[in-house]
């Protein structure tokens, strides 16, 4: 049984409350360079909900532990997409929907992330000579669906360079 109903008396009328157990998913991410675990990488799930009218996100996110492994809590029903971050990785957005029955629980396995793409570069002001330090540098991704990927960022140093690692291979907007 997956769910569970209780009736509580809550003042002049009766509440009825409806448990269901959570739904979870779980895995481990490593180093696709030398299969060392990931420490500390943003998991998440996320789906948007079927109903035109809504469109709030049912989501759960994660930190990987020192040997990699997550565990994502308190999802409900439903299709979701898999998101994996890390500063020092290529992001890894899962392909495949994850397909989540009401109490069960999914092992995603080893998610490898890859070192990805350094981005080095210059900014200089508008002579194309003077070179700008403190600068913000970021890159967003141009494709829409691709923005809750975090920006990758950097500030130039003193000479106006900078320097972004792990940069996915795509299409990005540079502010």
């Amino acid at each position: 049984v997956t769910t569970r109903e209780r009736y509580v008396r809550a003042g002049r009328a009766d509440l009825r409350l409806r448990m269901i157990r959570e739904a979870r998913v779980k895995g481990r991410v490593i180093s696709e360079v030398d299969g060392s675990p990931v420490a500390a990488a943003k998991i998440s799930v996320s789906t948007r909900y079927k109903a035109p009218h809504c469109k709030r996100e049912k989501r759960s996110r994660g930190i990987s532990d020192d040997q990699g492994y997550f565990l994502l809590k308190q999802l409900t029903k439903g299709e979701y997409q898999l998101l994996v971050q890390h500063e020092k990785f290529a992001f890894y957005a899962g392909e495949a929907t994850i397909s989540l029955e009401t109490g069960a629980e999914v092992d995603l396995g080893t998610i490898e992330l890859g070192k990805g793409v350094q981005v080095r570069g210059h900014v200089f002001e508008a002579d194309g000579e003077t070179p700008v330090p403190g600068a913000n540098v970021s890159f967003l991704w141009k494709d829409k669906e691709l923005r809750k990927v975090e920006p990758r960022d950097s500030t130039t140093d003193e000479n106006g360079k900078f320097s972004i690692p792990a940069l996915f291979a795509g299409e990005y907007e540079v502010k």
